[in-house]
């Protein structure tokens, strides 16, 4: 009963991952840089900083993501074993 709770959650967790991952790179993600850019349109070197520094924190979400999602798949296969 424990590991099929457990993969309930897992394939709960990638669905709502999934949005708020595709949310972070084409809705929100989009309007936050835009405004970083605009904000420092009279600095290119800054304009350049603000877009390289969201593509890094949008790959550390993805990577923590991944992660988790990993580990909970480890823990409810390990779980499904017969003892």
């Amino acid at each position: 009963m424990y590991s099929s709770i457990m993969s309930c959650h897992l394939a709960f967790s990638i669905a709502t991952g999934a949005f708020f991952i595709y949310t972070l790179f084409h809705k929100v993600g989009e309007n936050d840089l835009n405004d970083c850019i605009v904000n420092n349109i009279s600095d290119p070197t800054k304009a350049k900083d603000c877009k390289k520094t969201f593509e890094f924190a949008r790959g550390i979400v993805v990577g923590i993501f991944i992660a988790f999602w990993l580990f909970e798949l480890c823990a409810s296969l390990f779980l499904s074993l017969p003892p």
